[in-house]
């Protein structure tokens, strides 16, 4: 870990709406199953308190998890984040380069992203075509905003598709006949 620090970090700052938008896809499995999201927020009761936690429950309750998603980002998990980043900042140079991006979608990502955050150093010096960029892209981030995009698939899927392709065309044995 310490090995890792000195490397440039970024902060990456998205939108509320997006970020909103982005989790509720993510947790999908959570947004789904109320029982599940009260208990995983009863966890947080030491840091939250009892009022708090029965606040979010009742927005639970109402069915108004975007305003659950957008309290537990502002009131828990923002802060949470900064503490932590506040008390690691002096420790390691260098400091944290702050990217704004508006959405999580990989031609924004692509235009509003630094190269070297997703380009091997080999590529980044280069000329790479969008295409290529979009390629490597999606082989190795998942942000989970391109899933109707068919033309996209990740390496494991693409690897799968072939070991299948290639047991359909593999020649197979006639049954023997007689008995």
């Amino acid at each position: 870990f310490e090995s890792i620090m000195p490397a440039t970090r970024y902060e990456v700052r998205l939108p509320l709406d997006q970020r909103v938008k982005h989790l509720m896809t993510e947790y999908k499995h959570m947004v789904d199953n109320p029982d599940t999201l009260k208990a995983l927020l009863n966890r947080l009761t030491a840091h939250q308190g009892h009022a708090r936690i029965e606040e979010w429950h009742a927005r639970i309750d109402s069915q108004d998890i975007t305003g659950l998603v957008k309290e537990l980002l502002a009131q828990h998990y923002d802060p949470a984040n900064a503490r932590s980043i506040k008390s690691r900042l002096s420790k390691y140079q260098p400091g944290y380069q702050t990217i704004k991006i508006s959405s999580l979608d990989t031609d924004t990502l692509l235009r509003e992203l630094p190269a070297e955050m997703y380009l091997p150093a080999s590529e980044q010096t280069q000329t790479v075509s969008a295409a290529e960029k979009v390629l490597w892209f999606h082989e190795t981030a998942d942000t989970g905003f391109n899933s109707e995009d068919k033309a996209q698939t990740s390496r494991h899927e693409r690897r799968n598709k072939q070991d299948t392709d290639s047991r359909k065309s593999a020649p197979t044995s006639a049954p023997m006949e007689g008995g």
